[in-house]
C-alpha cells in the first residue's frame, strides 16, 4: 500500500493539492512532498503498461519526472520504448547509478526491433553517473548496436559493473566488440550470457549470411584469427581495472578470438567463469592454463563447465579427467576461496589431488566448493573425505545433485560397492546428470588414532551422503536385495521376507553411525543441510526395493535413519539450522517424537523437505490420512505442519 501511494504521488504529484480544502493544507502539502522527495524519487520503476502509456501520454508527469530528476538514483524498465520520451542528449540524471532494463523486443518471426536499444546506449552514454547496467534481450546478433555497446562501454567514465543477457544466438564480431569495449574502460565486472541454441559452432556465424553448416563456420573464422582480441587491443595494453569476467555462452569453437585473449590483457582478474569449454580440444586447454599461469595470478574464484557436445560425449581415456587437474594445477595463485563445477566437467582423483595439493595454500584458503553438478560420481568417497579433514575454512560444500538430476538408477549398483568407493556414478547414465555422491563410512576416521576428522568447522551449508552400510557384511548391493525378493504372494508380487542381522554386524555399523552424528553435531553454524542416504529408490513408494531395503535397516540404534534411537539429540547443536533436507535418506524414520524435538532444537528451522518411501508408511505412526492416489501421509507432514506452523514442509517435490 505503501509503494502505491509513492507511486500514485510520483506520478500524479497534484493529488495532494487538489484534495487541499484550504491554501494552508496546500502548502503543507507542498513542503511534505519537497521535503520526502529524495525518497519517493530516488527509484523510479516502469514495470507495468499503464505506468508507461501514462509517463509516454502526459506532457505533465514527464515535466515532473525531468524536474526530479536529481533526486533519481535507479531506474527499473521492463519495456524497451520507456526511453523514448526521456531526453537522451543531456545529463539530467546526475545522481543516476543504477539502469535496469530491456534492451529490445522480440516480435513474431523473430523481427528485432534495434531502435530502442541505440536509444537506451545513447541514454546511457550521457548519464556519466552510472555505475551499474543491467541490460535484457540485447541484440548482440547485430553487429552494428553491439558495437555501439562495446564503445559505450569503453568511454563512459563511470560504468564499473554490467550485465548483458541475450537469448537470440550472437554474432562473433558483436561478442568481441562487447569484451572489447569491457578491456578499454573502467568496467570491474562484465556478465556476459548467450541463452540462445548454440548446438554447433555455426551459431556463431562471422558474418549475417555465414552458412549454418559446421565446416563453413570453422573455416571462416580460421580465417578470421587474425582479426581477434590481440589485434582489437592496443599492443601492451593493461586491464587493470578489471576483476570479474563471467561469460555463460557456447563459445567452444572461438575460444582463441575471444576469451583467452582477453584474459591475457587483465593481471588483476579474481573472478572467472567460464562455460562452453569443449574437453577435446587440447589446444584450447592449454590455452587457458597459460593465462591462468602467466596472467589471473589473483584468481580467487572460479567456475568452469563443458560445452553441451563435449559434457556429453563420454571419455573412456580419462583425457578429460587430466584436463581438469591441468587447470586447477595451473591456478598460481594461494587466493583461490570457491570453485564451482558446472555442467559436464569431470573432476577425479588428480584433480582433488592437484587442488589441495601441500605445494599450495588452497586447502587453507577455499571457502566454497561445489560439486552439484559435476559428471555423476566422479569424485571418490576417499576424496570427499579427504576435503572435509583438509580445508578448516570451507563455508560451503555441495556433494549431491538436487533430486531429479541425479545419474540415474545405475548409480545404485555402485554407492555400496565393496572397493571401498562411496561415489555415486554408475556405468550406465548419463554423465551430464548431476552428481549422486557418498562417502563409504569405511573411510570415516573411526576410533581417530592417526586418521584426522573433520576440520570444516565453519560449514554453513552441507550436502553430503554416506553409504556402504550394508557392504559391510554383503559383497554388493545388487546381491543382497536378490536375496530378500524370495517368494510371491497370490498375485505374483515379490515379497519381503526380512533380513536378520546378526548383533556383532549391529554393533559395527553403530560404531559409524556414531561418528557420522558426532561429526555433524561439530558443525554449529550451519544453516543448510542435505543428507543422503546408500542408494535411492528405482520405484515409487511401497516398491518392492524400498520395502527390501526397509527390512535391511531395522528401527535401533544401528540405523542412520534419523530417530531419536539412533542418535539424532547429539545434533542439538545445530541451533541454526534454517534448511534440512533428507529426501536422498529415503530411509529415514521421523515420526511425531523427532518432529517435536526438531520444534524445540531447531529454533530457526524454516524448510523441511522429506520424501515417501515406504519405511514411513507404518499405520501405527502414518494414520489412515492418503497422500494422492491412495498412497498414505507421511506422519512428519501432519507433525511438522502442527508444531512448526512457519516451517514450509516438501514432500519430494510438492510442497505440502
Amino acid at each position: 500500500m505503501l509503494a502505491y501511494t509513492f507511486n500514485t504521488l510520483k506520478m500524479n504529484p497534484s493529488l495532494s493539492q487538489k484534495s487541499s480544502p484550504s491554501p494552508s493544507s496546500a502548502t503543507k502539502s507542498r513542503t511534505w512532498h519537497q521535503a520526502f522527495s529524495p525518497i519517493l524519487w530516488a527509484n523510479l520503476s516502469f514495470v507495468n503498461q499503464y505506468t508507461v502509456s501514462l509517463f509516454r501520454s502526459s506532457p505533465q508527469i514527464q515535466a515532473a519526472i525531468l524536474r526530479h530528476a536529481p533526486h533519481v538514483r535507479s531506474i527499473h524498465s521492463v519495456f524497451c520504448y520507456t526511453f523514448e520520451s526521456l531526453p537522451v542528449q543531456v545529463n539530467l540524471f546526475q545522481n543516476l547509478t543504477r539502469l535496469d532494463s530491456l534492451a529490445s523486443e522480440l516480435h513474431n518471426k523473430g523481427i528485432v526491433d534495434h531502435t530502442n536499444a541505440v536509444r537506451l546506449l545513447q541514454f546511457i552514454k550521457v548519464n556519466t553517473s552510472l555505475r551499474e547496467i543491467r541490460l535484457t534481450v540485447f541484440p548482440l546478433a547485430n553487429e552494428s548496436v553491439s558495437e555501439l555497446l562495446g564503445a559505450t562501454l569503453a568511454s563512459h567514465p563511470g560504468l564499473v559493473s554490467a550485465t548483458i543477457t541475450c537469448f537470440t544466438e550472437a554474432h562473433l564480431r558483436g561478442v568481441r566488440h562487447v569484451l572489447r569495449g569491457a578491456a578499454l574502460g573502467r568496467l570491474e565486472s562484465l556478465r556476459l550470457t548467450c541463452r540462445g541454441n548454440h548446438s554447433s559452432s555455426a551459431a556463431f556465424s562471422t558474418s549475417s549470411t555465414a552458412s549454418t553448416s559446421t565446416a563453413t563456420a570453422r573455416t571462416t573464422i580460421d580465417q578470421e584469427q587474425d582479426e581477434g582480441m590481440e589485434a582489437l587491443l592496443p599492443e601492451g595494453h593493461v586491464a587493470r581495472h578489471f576483476k570479474e569476467l563471467r561469460v555463460d555462452a557456447e563459445l567452444q569453437h572461438i575460444y582463441h578470438l575471444t576469451i583467452l585473449p582477453l584474459l591475457r590483457h587483465c593481471p588483476n582478474l579474481e573472478s572467472l567463469l567460464v562455460t562452453g569449454l569443449d574437453m577435446t580440444r587440447s589446444m584450447q586447454m592449454q590455452g587457458l592454463c597459460q593465462v591462468l599461469e602467466g596472467t589471473a595470478t589473483r584468481l580467487r574464484h572460479l567456475t568452469l563447465a563443458c560445452s553441451s557436445s563435449s559434457s556429453s560425449t563420454y571419455d573412456n581415456n580419462g583425457h578429460d579427467e587430466q584436463h581438469s587437474a591441468r587447470l586447477l594445477e595451473a591456478c598460481q595463485t594461494d587466493r583461490l576461496q570457491s570453485l564451482v563445477v558446472q555442467s559436464g566437467l569431470f573432476i577425479g582423483r588428480h584433480s582433488i589431488r592437484a587442488l589441495l595439493s601441500f605445494s599450495r595454500q588452497h586447502r587453507f584458503t577455499l571457502q566454497e566448493l561445489d560439486f552439484e553438478n559435476c559428471r555423476g560420481g566422479s569424485v571418490e568417497s576417499k576424496d570427499l573425505q579427504l576435503i572435509l579433514t583438509s580445508c578448516p575454512n570451507l563455508i560451503t560444500f555441495l556433494a549431491m545433485a538436487p533430486p531429479g538430476r541425479t545419474a540415474g538408477s545405475s548409480n545404485s549398483s555402485s554407492t555400496t560397492g565393496g572397493n571401498g568407493g562411496g561415489g555415486g556414478g554408475g556405468g550406465g547414465g548419463s554423465r551430464n546428470s548431476g552428481a549422486d555422491m557418498r562417502i563409504n563410512i569405511k573411510d570415516l576416521p573411526i576410533g581417530m588414532g592417526n586418521r584426522p576428522a573433520w576440520v570444516c568447522l565453519r560449514l554453513q551449508r552441507l550436502s553430503i551422503g554416506f553409504s556402504g552400510f550394508l557392504s559391510l557384511n554383503r559383497s554388493n548391493l545388487r546381491t543382497s536385495l536378490s536375496n530378500y525378493l524370495t517368494s510371491t504372494d497370490n498375485n505374483g508380487v515379490p515379497v519381503v521376507t526380512g533380513v536378520n542381522i546378526g548383533e556383532s554386524s549391529g554393533t559395527s555399523i553403530k560404531i559409524y553411525v556414531d561418528h557420522i552424528y558426532s561429526q555433524l553435531a561439530l558443525l554449529t553454524e550451519l544453516r543448510t543441510l542435505h543428507l543422503g542416504g546408500e542408494i535411492e529408490p528405482v520405484s515409487g513408494p511401497g516398491s518392492a526395493t524400498a520395502a527390501a531395503y526397509a527390512s535391511a535397516f531395522p528401527t535401533g540404534q544401528s540405523s542412520f535413519d534419523l530417530t531419536m534411537r539412533s542418535g539424532l539429540t547429539r545434533l542439538e547443536t545445530l541451533s541454526q539450522l534454517q534448511e534440512l533436507d533428507v529426501q536422498r535418506l529415503w530411509h529415514h524414520r521421523i515420526s511425531a517424537r523427532e518432529c517435536a524435538w526438531m520444534a524445540r532444537s531447531f529454533p530457526c528451522l524454516r524448510t523441511f523437505r522429506g520424501s515417501t518411501s515406504a519405511v514411513l508408511m507404518d499405520d501405527s505412526e502414518a494414520g489412515a490420512g492418503s497422500w494422492g492416489g491412495g498412497v498414505k501421509k507421511p506422519v512428519f507432514v501432519r507433525e511438522m505442519k502442527r508444531l512448526c506452523p512457519k516451517v514450509e514442509v516438501w514432500v519430494g517435490s510438492q510442497r505440502t
